[in-house]
């Protein structure tokens, strides 16, 4: 099994820089300064998962002088890992 698990752990290693997983999607467009759509309100349910690539991009959405509204509840923090 732990041969299996290295073999499994090489691959993973060897083929990550040609995979863009879910995190990829969500800083990429930060470091490579897309532009967002904006809007006067921005609500952001299930604030308590966010991290600081969702924060930035719920603030780049946001118009300047709009409002933003976060929601959650730090008891039910799932995706805190993220």
């Amino acid at each position: 099994g732990l041969r299996a698990a290295c073999k499994g752990l090489k691959k993973s290693y060897d083929i990550g820089h040609e995979v863009i997983d879910f995190s990829d999607m969500l800083w990429l467009p930060l470091i490579g300064k897309a532009r967002f759509r904006q809007f006067d309100w921005v609500l952001v349910d299930e604030a308590q998962d966010t991290n600081q690539a969702r924060r930035c991009i719920a603030r780049a959405m946001l118009r300047p002088g709009g409002r933003a509204l976060f929601v959650g509840v730090a008891k039910q923090s799932i995706y805190g890992f993220t």
